[in-house]
């Protein structure tokens, strides 16, 4: 980790960084490397980028509660989580052109019947708060306290429009505590 920092700090130098940031770690690998940083003169880490949607909320509470007190920007990727969040790919479907209709994605994790049956419940949701599946997802990802921004992917002009009103929604309590009880029967479903 000092090695990196060391690098990353020769970088900053020469002008050819000016920030750096963190992805797939943990509270202590952030910790680590704040107090390497510290103590070492380096370049601070700025932010994380982790997986963090519905389907996947292993970092909620304590690594996002960790980036707060440390001023760490948290960085969701994947708040669709490959877009299954979508709702597209409800009871096998493969839409032409989509991500999972590739080679490189036959046997994806997140393809199983407890994700299906999830998502359906949050189409479910959506669809009683006239938003899109997806709408839904981003919304409750940026809600989320202690997110400072979220990374999307579109693979269409059409997704991108969806994606951007998601920021504009936000989710009352009856929604939420609908969304909670999903979470509740399906905590881990990949």
């Amino acid at each position: 980790m000092l090695e990196i920092l060391q690098a990353l700090g020769e970088c900053v130098t020469a002008g050819k960084i000016r920030y750096c940031g963190l992805s797939d770690d943990t509270p202590w690998g952030i910790n680590e490397y704040l107090s390497l940083s510290q103590m070492h003169d380096l370049p601070r880490m700025v932010s994380i980028q982790n997986e963090f949607n519905l389907l996947h909320t292993k970092d909620w509470p304590y690594l996002i509660e960790n980036c707060v007190h440390n001023e760490v920007a948290f960085l969701p990727w994947s708040p669709l989580a490959g877009g299954v969040l979508s709702g597209k790919y409800i009871d096998g479907a493969r839409p032409t052109g989509c991500r999972w209709s590739t080679q490189q994605r036959n046997g994806l994790f997140r393809d199983n019947t407890v994700v299906n049956e999830a998502v359906k419940e949050y189409q479910h949701i959506a669809n009683k708060y006239q938003l899109t599946p997806a709408q839904l997802a981003l919304a409750w990802c940026q809600q989320v306290d202690g997110v400072s921004s979220t990374i999307i992917g579109a693979t269409s002009l059409r997704q991108l429009k969806e994606n951007i009103k998601a920021f504009d929604v936000c989710l009352n309590d009856e929604t939420l505590s609908d969304i909670s009880s999903v979470m509740h029967q399906f905590p881990m479903p990949f």
